[in-house]
């Protein structure tokens, strides 16, 4: 099953900083737009790829477990970025060259999501920034990543691997994957373990949002995510059995939430769902 939506990457902004933090970061990137904005949402892209801005008025708990991969057609823009992100960010790993690139460098910007900023040879002279989220396998996790990406790629009818590359035979971590990308729901996404210990791993802080036409994909989504051992949570969000986190909302959500005169009965009765009833939120007076 497919839905007509691209997935969306969620961020959870502490200090109600999701319009700044956007704002941000479509002075910084050519190709980012803000579409809309209002108390509870941003959104904006970057790219190809469709973001959401989530408010939040505690702390947020962002960790590198998902990063922001920008792959760029030219060292300039590399280093461009890297220079404005760095000044009031923190380096991860400094810009330098690497086996992978000859321009890479992995950040944590003013707002503590992680960036991934590298020199990738692009045809499309065109399309300078290249964004893909990245995730990363810690701790428990590790050694999951192909699991995971196979795992998705049946759920998604247009799911499709498009490289993979494992470690070394010579390597301690031989078997597990070194890096590996896949599409889901018009949207490419990053595989890799991370061997040793690392302080983090996923949380509700960065999510996957599946745009629901009916109830039945809706259903079918919830259910799919949920086998061997993921776990439901309120207002759509669950967590698949890797601890990511997802949200299986209907399209239908924005527009009912904007109704003045039906945006309160709907949020009141959103707040009382695990997994959402369209019917009982167009209903709901």
């Amino acid at each position: 099953m497919t839905t007509s939506q691209p997935l969306s990457t969620c961020i959870w902004f502490s200090n109600n900083q999701a319009t700044e933090a956007a704002q941000y970061y479509c002075s910084i990137f050519k190709t980012a737009t803000i579409h809309s904005s209002n108390a509870m949402v941003t959104l904006f892209s970057i790219g190809n790829t469709q973001l959401i801005g989530l408010n939040g008025a505690t702390a947020n708990n962002i960790n590198p477990s998902i990063s922001l991969t920008v792959e760029c057609a030219d060292v300039a823009t590399v280093q461009q970025i890297w220079e404005t992100m760095i000044a009031d960010g923190e380096v991860m790993m400094p810009l330098d060259t690497y086996p992978w690139s000859s321009k890479y460098g992995w950040l944590k910007d003013k707002f503590g999501l992680t960036w991934q900023i590298t020199y990738q040879y692009n045809e499309d002279e065109s399309h300078t920034e290249k964004l893909t989220p990245s995730l990363l396998f810690t701790n428990q996790q590790f050694g999951k990543a192909a699991n995971a990406m196979s795992f998705y790629i049946r759920i998604f009818s247009d799911g499709k691997i498009s490289n993979v590359l494992a470690f070394p035979n010579e390597s301690e971590f031989t078997g597990n994957t070194m890096f590996a990308a896949c599409f889901l729901q018009q949207q490419q996404l990053y595989f890799m373990d991370a061997p040793g210990n690392h302080s983090y791993t996923f949380n509700d802080a960065v999510s996957f949002v599946i745009h629901c036409n009916t109830q039945d994909e809706i259903d079918y989504y919830w259910n799919q995510l949920l086998v061997n051992g993921g776990t439901e949570s309120r207002c759509g969000w669950l967590k698949d059995q890797f601890g990511i986190a997802w949200q299986i909302v209907p399209t239908q959500l924005g527009n009912l939430l904007q109704d003045a005169q039906k945006s309160t009965a709907v949020m009141n009765a959103l707040l009382s769902m695990k997994k959402i009833n369209l019917h009982q939120l167009l209903t709901a007076e």
